[in-house]
């Protein structure tokens, strides 16, 4: 592991974008646990922070928003221009008014919005649309015999689970899929930023016109008034907490299994 810049928690500060950590995330978890609740990381070249690795103080931490603000604005290092502009993690890290970056009565109205558009759901509609994409991918592979699980099947049916929950036409959701692929994956995070942007103003643009049932003419629809802007965050906050922990789960799911 190649770590520098040992920390006050005897630490040394661990990369967290390099093909050893790719490989082996669990041992830099293990280290970091092994000094302390939290401990100092690099999450992209010039991108210092502190991982906390326990879950009591990941509760307290989340818990505490009036000394741990959400509001991304004051992150410190971006604003002296100790992070790079073209960063990879801007486009998860920088501030956007959504609910994971604001506090206070910002943060309840947006969030009420989300939560009551939501709660609009149901397991029958989710298991509805979920089914006919699953069987679909498991399509594409299971004449071939073998499959990457992550590759064609975890990282493909949340997002085009989220496309349909969205209301994305296809046009819209191919382009979706491909930017948010492109940001999970470091490959030119800004574009694909930017891309993601375009693709999601089109589609509040096409709601407001033409409303149906889905999340997004929720959005719309909710009396908190969101503007396009704060439509459109709420949109990358939920497709990146609909997509990668789901991901995550069935991988991990399918490894509990095989490890019995």
């Amino acid at each position: 592991m190649d770590v520098h810049d040992t920390a006050a928690t005897g630490a040394a500060r661990c990369p967290m974008y390099d093909g050893s950590f790719a490989a082996d995330p669990q041992k830099v978890y293990d280290y970091l646990r092994a000094h302390g609740p939290a401990g100092p990381v690099e999450l992209a070249p010039g991108v210092d922070a502190t991982l906390v690795v326990d879950h009591e103080t990941a509760l307290r931490v989340l818990q505490n928003p009036n000394l741990f603000a959400r509001d991304g604005r004051r992150w410190t290092a971006l604003n002296d221009g100790r992070v790079p502009l073209d960063s990879p993690v801007l486009p998860m890290m920088a501030y956007r008014p959504n609910c994971l970056f604001t506090d206070g009565a910002q943060h309840l109205r947006l969030r009420k919005a989300v939560t009551e558009s939501l709660d609009r759901l149901n397991v029958t509609r989710i298991r509805r649309d979920v089914e006919p994409i699953a069987a679909y991918l498991i399509d594409q592979f299971s004449e071939r015999g073998r499959a990457d699980l992550i590759n064609d099947y975890a990282k493909l049916l949340p997002m085009l689970l989220i496309n349909k929950l969205f209301g994305c036409p296809a046009a819209i959701g191919d382009r979706v899929t491909s930017a948010m692929a492109d940001m999970f994956d470091g490959k030119d995070a800004l574009k694909a930023s930017d891309e993601l942007t375009a693709c999601f103003m089109e589609l509040i643009t096409l709601k407001r016109r033409e409303p149906g049932d889905d999340i997004t003419s929720w959005l719309v629809q909710h009396p908190a008034g969101l503007s396009d802007e704060e439509l459109k965050d709420q949109l990358v906050m939920l497709i990146g907490a609909g997509v990668e922990p789901e991901r995550n789960l069935i991988a991990n799911s399918l490894l509990l299994l095989l490890d019995r």
